[in-house]
C-alpha cells in the first residue's frame, strides 16, 4: 500500500499529468482562442498545466500571447489552414500518414490513412475499453493519442487514491510502452512538417512542447514504472 503523503503526491502528479495531456490534445482539434477561450485564459493554462514540464518552450510561447501585435484572428485561421482543410499546407497529423512517409529534402510522399499504426493502436484502445472523445478523428491522430494517455493518467490517479500498487504499476508500464510505440515514435516527423509549412510561433512552440514533453514523461516512467 501507499503511505497516504506519497499517495497523496502521486495522486496529485498523476492528475496535472492528465490535465496536461488533455490541454494538449485540444490544441490539435479545435482553435486555441476564439469566444469561449480568450487570449487571457489560453496564457493561464500554459502556465498553469504546461510551465512546471519546460519553462523555456512555455515562455516562448507565453510571450508570443502577450505581445502588442498578436491577432487571436489570424491564429484562428492557421489552426484552420494547418489541422482542418485538406488542401495547401494541411498536416494530417495521424501516425499512418507520418510512420510510413518519405520525404527528401522538401518534398515528402505521405502513408495513407488507417495503415499498420492504425490498426495496433485501435486494438490498444480496444484492450483498453478507451473510445475517443471525437468520432470524427482518426485513432492515429495526435489529439486521440494524447487524450489516451490522459485517460491512462486518470485511470492511475484513482489508483495510487485507493492504493491499488498492482494496477498503479501496470497502468504506467502500458504509458511507457504506448508513448515509446506510438506518440513519440512519429512526432519528430510532425514537427519537422510542421517547421516547413509555417512560421507561426504558436504552432512551432506547441510542437516543440509536444515533443520535449513525451521524452520527458519516456523517461520518467522509466525511473518511476511502479511508484516506488
Amino acid at each position: 500500500m501507499l503511505n497516504g503523503g506519497r499517495a497523496g503526491d502521486i495522486e496529485a502528479l498523476a492528475g496535472g499529468r492528465e490535465r496536461l495531456y488533455r490541454f494538449l490534445a485540444g490544441q490539435f482539434i479545435s482553435p486555441p482562442v476564439g469566444p469561449k477561450i480568450p487570449p487571457n485564459d489560453l496564457v493561464a493554462a500554459w502556465r498553469e498545466l504546461a510551465q512546471p514540464v519546460d519553462p523555456k518552450c512555455v515562455a516562448e510561447i507565453v510571450g508570443h500571447l502577450e505581445t502588442d501585435g498578436f491577432d487571436p484572428v489570424a491564429l484562428g485561421r492557421e489552426f484552420a489552414e494547418l489541422f482542418q482543410i485538406p488542401a495547401g499546407r494541411y498536416l494530417a497529423p495521424i501516425e499512418s500518414v507520418y510512420r510510413a512517409a518519405r520525404f527528401d529534402g522538401d518534398r515528402w510522399t505521405f502513408g495513407r490513412l488507417r495503415g499498420a499504426p492504425w490498426t495496433r493502436v485501435t486494438n490498444t484502445y480496444s484492450k483498453a475499453g478507451f473510445e475517443p472523445a471525437q468520432d470524427d478523428v482518426e485513432a492515429d491522430h495526435i489529439a486521440c493519442e494524447l487524450q489516451f494517455l490522459a485517460e491512462l493518467c486518470a485511470r492511475e490517479r484513482e489508483a495510487a487514491a485507493q492504493g491499488h500498487m498492482q494496477l498503479f504499476g501496470s497502468l504506467r508500464a502500458n504509458q511507457k510502452k504506448f508513448i515509446d510505440q506510438h506518440p513519440l515514435a512519429w512526432v519528430h516527423l510532425l514537427r519537422h512538417r510542421i517547421e516547413q509549412v509555417t512560421s507561426s510561433p504558436y504552432y512551432l512552440g506547441l510542437i516543440h512542447f509536444v515533443e520535449n514533453m513525451l521524452a520527458m514523461e519516456s523517461n520518467y516512467l522509466s525511473r518511476n514504472g511502479a511508484g516506488e
